[in-house]
């Protein structure tokens, strides 16, 4: 099992949330690109989580 923990993300969702801080957003495709990765690494890797953040964002 393999968990994906996005940061910032410019999607709908977001959009209707209300009033969040200004700052970079990841696209829904950089998010994508971090699921491919994990899911194509070789037999014999682990990946359990994975953490996606745009840069400048605090933890």
């Amino acid at each position: 099992m393999t968990l994906i923990a996005p940061g910032r993300v410019e999607t709908p969702f977001r959009d209707s949330y209300g009033s969040l801080p200004d700052g970079e957003l990841l696209t829904a495709d950089q998010i994508a690109d971090s699921i491919v990765w994990a899911m194509t690494q070789p037999a014999g890797v682990d990946v359990s989580t994975v953490v996606v953040r745009p840069l400048g964002q605090p933890n």
